[in-house]
C-alpha cells in the first residue's frame, strides 16, 4: 500500500462547505493541501515577520508556486513586525504560544464554513508528553481536538513518517522553519530528543490514551462559574457533585482570572480541593487566593490590593469607582450619595486595616465584624481627620456602610431622578482597569 492510500484512509476531511487551509508550506501542511478538494479550498500563510526577510520571502514564493501547482487560491496575511514578541512579554508566555493566538485570531476572521490546520499524530504525542510532563490538569490531557468549533485537523491520526514517505513519493518540495531546530523550545526539544525513539505503533497507543481522556471530560457537567470584579463563586452541591477533572478546571480557571501567569502544582490543588469539599471548614488562606464558604455558595478572592490614595474632595467622582445604583422597597432607583461637604479635611480613600472601626447607626463597629458578617476578606475604607467615612465592600458581595454622621445628615440614598447635577455622588463599584 502506497503512502497515499495510508494516509486517505486516516484522513478525515469535510464532505463539504468552503475550506481555508492554515498553509504554513512545511511538509505537513503541504501533503495536506495536496489531498484537498481544489474547488472549495483557499490556502492562507501567516507571516509572523519573526524570521529574517529572506528567509521569508523564499517561503512564500515556494508556497505560491505549490498553491498554484494545485490549482488552489494563495493568500498572505501579515502580523506586524515584533507583534509576536510584544504580546509575549504582555501575557507572560513564550514566543511559540502568542505566535499561536495571533495566527488563529487572524485566520477566525477569514471567511470559510472550515479552517482546517495540519496537526498530525506525532504533534498530538508532543502535545500530551509536554502536559504530563508539567503536571498539566486531567482534562487537559486530552490533548489537540480533531474538531474545535471551525478548527479541523484531518491528519490528526496520521504518523510523521506517513506524510514524509508521501512527500517523497509525490516528489514535492516543501519549506523548513528555522525555528523547528531551535532546542530551546521545548516541545522541539520533545521532537528531536524523544519522539525518534517511539514507533508508530507506541504514538497510536498514546492517541488513545488522548481519546480516552477526552471521553472522560465529557463525563459530567463543568462547574458553573459565577464571574465579578472582585470575586468568584460557584454552588458547593455543584462541585462536591463533579468529578475530579471538572473540579480540577474549576479551580485553575480561577487561577487565569485572576491574573496569575503560573500554574498550580498538583499539591496545591489538592489542598484546596480537600478544603473545598469539606464542609466543616468555611475559611481558609492560601498563597494566592481567600476561600469563603457562605450559604452553600464557594467565594474565591484574590489578595488585597493594598493601596492608600489622597484626594481633594471638591473634586466630583473619586478615580477608579463608578455610580452604581440600588431600588429601594419602593421600586424608585436610588443611589449611594456623599455628601462632601459634611467631610473634614482631605478624604483618603485605603485598604482596611486591623484597628479600623465605624460609628454605624447601631454604634460603633469593627470592621473586622463586618467582614465577618459578609463573609468577606478585605474591603475598602474612606476615612477623614473625623474618623471613616464609608465601608465599600458591595463589589466582593458585601454592603457599603456610611458613618452615623453622614446619616444624620440624610446623606444615605438619594433618588436618581431628582439628583442634582451639582451633588457630589461616591459609589463603591470597583474597577480594576
Amino acid at each position: 500500500m502506497s503512502y497515499k492510500e495510508l494516509i486517505l484512509s486516516r484522513l478525515q476531511i469535510p464532505s463539504e462547505g468552503n475550506l481555508v487551509l492554515a498553509f504554513s508550506g512545511g511538509s505537513d501542511s503541504l501533503a495536506l493541501l495536496s489531498l484537498l478538494p481544489s474547488e472549495r479550498t483557499m490556502a492562507v500563510y501567516v507571516n509572523h515577520n519573526i524570521r529574517s526577510q529572506e528567509e521569508l520571502e523564499r517561503e512564500i514564493e515556494l508556497n505560491r508556486r505549490n498553491a498554484e501547482r494545485f490549482c488552489i487560491p494563495f493568500e498572505v496575511l501579515h502580523i506586524e513586525r515584533g507583534r509576536v514578541e510584544e504580546l509575549a512579554r504582555e501575557g507572560r508566555m513564550g514566543i511559540e504560544a502568542a505566535a499561536r493566538r495571533l495566527r488563529y485570531a487572524l485566520l477566525s476572521k477569514v471567511e470559510a464554513s472550515y479552517i482546517l490546520t495540519a496537526h498530525h499524530l506525532d504533534d498530538q504525542v508532543e502535545t500530551f508528553l509536554m502536559r504530563i510532563s508539567s503536571c498539566s490538569p486531567v482534562y487537559s490531557l486530552e490533548g489537540i481536538r480533531y474538531c474545535d468549533g471551525r478548527i479541523i485537523r484531518p491528519l490528526l491520526n496520521v504518523p510523521k513518517s506517513w506524510i514524509m514517505g508521501y512527500l517523497d513519493e509525490q516528489g514535492l518540495e516543501y519549506s523548513s522553519d528555522s525555528t523547528n531546530s531551535d532546542l530551546s523550545y521545548e516541545r522541539n526539544r520533545i521532537r528531536h530528543l524523544v519522539l525518534p525513539f517511539l514507533t508508530d505503533g507506541q504514538k497510536d497507543l498514546i492517541s488513545c490514551i488522548c481519546r480516552n481522556a477526552g471521553l472522560l471530560r465529557r463525563k459530567g457537567k463543568e462547574i458553573i462559574l459565577f464571574r465579578n470584579p472582585g470575586f468568584v463563586f460557584f454552588s458547593f452541591d455543584d462541585y462536591s457533585a463533579a468529578p475530579v477533572w471538572w473540579r480540577e478546571k474549576a479551580v485553575f480557571d480561577i487561577n487565569h482570572y485572576f491574573g496569575y501567569a503560573k500554574r498550580l502544582s498538583r499539591n496545591e490543588f489538592s489542598k484546596i480541593d480537600a478544603f473545598l469539599l469539606d464542609k466543616s471548614v468555611s475559611h481558609v488562606e492560601t498563597s494566592r487566593f481567600s476561600i469563603f464558604k457562605r450559604h452553600g455558595m464557594i467565594r474565591f478572592f484574590s489578595p488585597a490590593f493594598h493601596f492608600v490614595t489622597v484626594f481633594d474632595p471638591s473634586g466630583t467622582f473619586v478615580p477608579g469607582f463608578f455610580l452604581s445604583a440600588k431600588e429601594d422597597n419602593g421600586g424608585d432607583l436610588k443611589m449611594l450619595c456623599i455628601d462632601f461637604s459634611c467631610v473634614q479635611g482631605t478624604l483618603v480613600l485605603r485598604t482596611d486595616r486591623l484597628l479600623d472601626e465605624i460609628e454605624l447607626k447601631e454604634g460603633i463597629k469593627r470592621i473586622s465584624e463586618l467582614k465577618k458578617e459578609y463573609g468577606i476578606p478585605y474591603c475598602y475604607v474612606l476615612e477623614d481627620k473625623e474618623g471613616l467615612v464609608a465601608v465599600l465592600s458591595s463589589f466582593l458581595g458585601g454592603r457599603d456602610r456610611l458613618s452615623r454622621r453622614f446619616l444624620g445628615k440624610k446623606g444615605l440614598y438619594v433618588a436618581a431622578e431628582r439628583m442634582d447635577e451639582g451633588k457630589k455622588i461616591f459609589s463603591s463599584t470597583f474597577s480594576y482597569n
